[in-house]
Parts: structure tokens; C-alpha cells; sequence
């Protein structure tokens, strides 16, 4: 199948002949630095981006977001898709399935399923459909037509595709993530906003005070009023009847909006980051007595894509997100993942309560996740895994402990932000067989004698028995986000 790219016109291939069979809408401009004709080299093989399918997703007659799926030939044959995934790429492939997947309608978030071999943990559930294509597609897609798509991930960071299209017979395909400077793609949009997908000088009013808004990224799905810091919602886009809810009180970032500062945040080489979002999240620390909240930072580098800064009671961690999954371990305690293991420190629902700057996804007042944070064991210790769980997604990521004089020197701060507490090492028993700290023993005992000699020689009472309003081993913060 093909759509003409002056008219529009779909023309389907059918033997030796061609006919027409409709027209394609017009792409949502998303800004993407691809196009048709783009080439590059992947391994051994070369390919071109001879196609395109654009995807919409949300329940409305207009899309909540968009996200592009690349058609690409390869030299020797083989048809591939370059897909965009949480805002990185994944280089996918089309696999025949030995066996049919459960109905649609029976799967839910981070249910295990077994298919060509592989057990796959459920990502997100999306109820999308393709709104536009261009170029040279392998069949007809139904456009217009909305259905479930569903994202697997596994233990080998492969993510995997399946499309509900056709009910009877659901497509499937598998993909690795890739960087687009990684493959030598020649030919990409000349627009040098282009790789930062920036909106430009569209500007629109505030719907709270009026006031002009111009976002900086063609794909914010969420913006605050700089002058009544509303947070405006765009998922229907800048035309369309916007909505906004009012926040009584700022918050003021330890790092200013727009600023940029060189880090390497969980294993990535150092590189610019632009802080682009600013949020606060708030928990119960496991009662209704305690609670506790986070500054959570969005950060952006053109080629990197997302990261994430969290300022927290175990100081600063830098996020990324996991393409894959972790291996979870008996009742889910522990996880592991590249052959270390992180230990479950707390689960809690995870509420936004301010939010500043530009998103990527849609916020609304009060959205909760369900959070689990876990703490690197051994060599890894200063490590940290959060996954954030809502009805229709799972996403974990990965993070890595960053002194506070770091976060001052590269973000040019003028004044020492919260520094870290020291990173204790596992003592747990069930670590592997790591010696027990013998500070952590005389810290137990002297508590423990503290205790006896209060209680000790009370009355009949006895000994109490209590957490004393104390959360137990502290509470990780490091989670939070998208």
C-alpha cells in the first residue's frame, strides 16, 4: 500500500494492478527529525524509511497524544520499524506467534504472559488507533479504526508489540531500543528545531488569566501559566478548548526552570540536560500520621531524549527509564536486574501537588501512582529501582546516587542544595552472605538496652511493643514519576 504525498490518495497494490481505495488524513506535525527517504545502517545492513504510520491514542474524538511507527526497507529485504517508546526509539520486527495470546480484554498491567518462547511482563495497555499514514506501508492499515495495542517487556530489555487490530489474529513484533545517532541515519530534517520538536512562536491564552503561553516543545502534553502558574492541560492540542486547574501556592525549584548543566545520570556518558518540568509529589509514609514529599525534575537533552532528577530524603538520584524489565524475586522483596539485586525499601501511592514547566504526558489534579522503590544490594548500593503502576501502565527506571556539590557545580547553583544522606550497604541476610555491619549490631544493642532499662522494671504491664511513629529503615524517595 502507498498514500500519494500531494494528495493523499491511499492505492493499494493488489497483483499486477493498482486501484484506489480511499484517502489518508493528514499527519498530526509532531516536529520528528525523520522522514521518508531517510537512510541509515543498522549492524551489517543498510535501510531506508520508505513509510510512516502515525497513532493516536486517548478516548476522545481527538487524540490525546501521538506516536510514529517508521517503515524501513533493509538491503537485504527484511521490512523493520523504527518506533518511538516513551519518548526513545525501538528498532522492531515483525514475529510470527506459536501460539494466540489471550483476548484483549483478559490482560491487565504486569500480568505475566508466555509467548515465542520468552515470559513478558504487560507495560501499558493503550486504546489507540492509526489516524494518518505516508509513504509505502506492507498492508493496509485500518485507520480511523480504534483498538488495543498492548506493550510487553522482559528480563532481556526487548520490548514487544501486540496489535489487536485484527481480534482473531493479533500482530506481533519484537524490538531492542536504539539511538538515532547510533545509526548512521543520513538525510534527516534540515528544520534545526527539528531534533527538539520546538512549537516555535505559537503562542495561546492562559484559560485561567489570559495571559500568553508559548510552549516550547511541539509534544507537551501538560504546561504552567508563567504569570497564575495554572497548570493548562494540551493533550487536545493549542487550538482546541483548554482546560486548567489553578494551584493556591508555588513552589519554588532549588533549579530554575531552563537551566542546563553537563551530568551523567545512570549510566549515560555526560552530556546537557535542560531542566524543561517541576513537580511535587507527596506520600503517606505508611499511616495516616506521617507523610512526606519530593521534588521531581523533568530534564531533556535533544539526543538522550528524558531523564529524571529526584530530590529527596536519600538526595539526589538521576533516573532514566528501563526498557525492559527486572527479574522479580519470590513475592516480589527483591528484584534483580544485570545480575544484581535491589531490595523492596516501601510501596506507597504517590500523589501529584505541584506541578511547573512543560510534560510530556497529561497531568491532572491529584493523579496518584502506585510507587515501589528498591535499593541496590552489595556493589550496587548506591543504586536505586522505582516502578510507577496506574490502571493502563507499568514503568520502571533506574537510578543512580549523585553527590549535592554535583548537582551545584553542573546547574551553576548559588547555594548548596540538600545533600545526600551516606549510602549504608546492605546487611540483610539475605544478601548473599554479606558479613552484618558491626556498627548496625551496637546501634540494635544500645536500642535495645535503652528499651530494658525503661520497661524492664515496670509493673505487670509487661514489655510495649511499638514502632513508635517511626518509619521502618527510612523511606526511599526516589520514585515518581513517568
Amino acid at each position: 500500500m502507498a498514500v500519494c504525498g500531494y494528495c493523499r490518495s491511499t492505492v493499494l497494490r493488489d497483483g499486477d494492478s493498482l486501484r484506489k481505495i480511499g484517502e489518508s488524513a493528514e499527519l498530526f506535525d509532531d516536529h520528528t527529525p525523520l522522514q521518508i527517504g531517510v537512510s541509515g545502517k543498522h549492524g551489517a545492513r543498510t535501510f531506508t524509511v520508505i513509510g510512516r504510520l502515525q497513532f493516536g491514542y486517548g478516548e476522545g474524538a481527538t487524540p490525546d497524544g501521538t506516536w510514529n511507527e517508521w517503515h524501513l526497507l533493509f538491503s537485504d529485504g527484511r521490512n523493520g520499524w523504527l518506533s518511538e517508546d516513551n519518548d526513545q526509539y525501538v528498532l522492531v520486527f515483525d514475529v510470527a506467534l506459536d501460539k494466540a495470546p489471550p483476548p484483549a480484554a483478559e490482560i491487565t498491567v504486569g500480568q505475566s504472559i508466555w509467548l515465542v518462547g520468552l515470559r513478558w511482563s504487560v507495560a501499558s495497555i493503550a486504546d489507540a488507533r492509526p489516524l494518518a499514514a505516508q509513504g509505502e506501508l506492507p498492508s493496509p492499515p485500518a485507520l480511523g479504526q480504534r483498538y488495543p495495542i498492548i506493550d510487553l517487556r522482559n528480563e532481556q530489555a526487548q520490548v514487544a508489540t501486540l496489535d489487536y487490530a485484527d481480534p482473531a489474529k493479533p500482530g506481533f513484533s519484537i524490538g531492542v531500543a536504539v539511538r538515532l545517532d547510533a545509526l548512521s541515519l543520513q538525510g534527516l530534517r534540515e528544520d534545526p528545531d527539528a531534533g527538539t520538536k520546538k512549537v516555535g512562536a505559537q503562542s495561546f491564552a492562559c484559560p485561567e488569566c489570559g495571559a500568553a503561553i508559548e510552549p516550547a516543545r511541539a509534544d507537551s502534553r501538560s504546561i504552567t501559566c508563567g504569570s497564575c502558574h495554572s497548570v493548562v492541560d494540551l493533550s487536545k492540542g493549542a487550538g482546541a478548548d483548554l482546560s486548567a486547574w489553578r494551584q493556591n501556592q508555588r513552589e519554588v525549584p532549588t533549579i530554575p526552570l531552563g537551566r542546563v548543566g553537563v551530568l551523567s545520570i545512570a549510566g549515560t556518558a555526560a552530556c546537557s540536560w535542560q531542566v524543561v518540568g517541576y513537580s511535587v509529589k507527596e506520600a503517606q509514609a505508611g499511616n495516616d500520621e506521617e507523610s512526606f514529599s519530593w521534588d521531581d525534575y523533568l530534564l531533556y537533552n535533544e539526543h538522550e531524549g528524558f531523564a529524571f532528577l529526584i530530590d529527596s530524603e536519600d538526595g539526589w538520584v538521576g533516573f532514566r527509564t528501563l526498557t525492559g524489565v527486572p527479574k522479580i524475586i519470590g513475592a516480589g522483596a527483591m528484584v534483580e536486574l544485570d545480575g544484581s539485586r535491589y531490595r523492596l525499601m516501601a510501596r506507597y501511592p504517590a500523589t501529584v501537588a505541584y506541578v511547573e514547566g512543560e510534560f510530556y504526558w497529561q497531568i491532572v489534579r491529584g493523579q496518584v501512582t502506585q510507587t515501589a522503590d528498591y535499593n541496590g544490594i552489595g556493589a550496587v548500593a548506591s543504586q536505586r529501582l522505582s516502578s510507577e503502576k496506574t490502571d493502563n501502565e507499568i514503568v520502571w527506571s533506574r537510578g543512580v546516587i549523585l553527590p549535592a556539590t554535583a548537582i551545584q557545580q553542573a546547574f551553576k547553583l548559588d547555594r548548596m542544595p540538600q545533600t545526600a544522606r551516606p549510602v549504608i550497604a546492605d546487611v540483610s541476610p539475605v544478601s548473599g552472605g554479606q558479613t552484618i555491619n558491626w556498627v548496625v549490631w551496637l546501634v540494635v544493642i544500645i536500642i535495645i538496652l535503652l528499651v530494658l532499662s525503661e520497661c524492664g522494671t515496670g509493673g505487670a504491664g509487661g514489655y510495649y511493643y511499638g514502632t513508635g511513629g517511626g518509619s521502618y529503615g527510612g523511606y526511599s524517595s526516589g520514585g515518581g514519576h513517568k
